[in-house]
């Protein structure tokens, strides 16, 4: 059985094509941190399961040549907020508020 998603979906279709392309991708079943993004690349690859693999595998790729693991294992161990970083006002204006 797999685990629940971490994004509660309007629509049931999402999460069996989100389970199906982590299935694809070999992704771990208790890491569900990509679960938002992989539901967006199925929309905006109207569903070709293919593709929208092709392109989560990529951006796996990109975000470790980035290192972006490391960055946000920093950004927890120092418990920064947005308001620590350069530009963040501009920043805060497209961002949507957490209640």
């Amino acid at each position: 059985m797999a685990a629940a998603s971490s994004v509660p979906w309007k629509d049931p279709k999402f999460f069996h094509g989100v389970e199906k392309v982590r299935e694809m991708c070999s992704v771990h079943a208790t890491n569900r941190e990509d679960d938002a993004l992989i539901g967006m690349m199925l929309d905006r690859f109207k569903w070709d399961f293919t593709k929208t693999v092709d392109m989560y595998n990529l951006s796996v790729k990109r975000r470790e040549e980035l290192g972006l693991a490391k960055i946000k294992q920093e950004i927890i161990a120092q418990n920064l907020k947005l308001e620590d970083f350069p530009h963040h006002r501009a920043v805060m204006c497209a961002a949507p508020r957490q209640a």
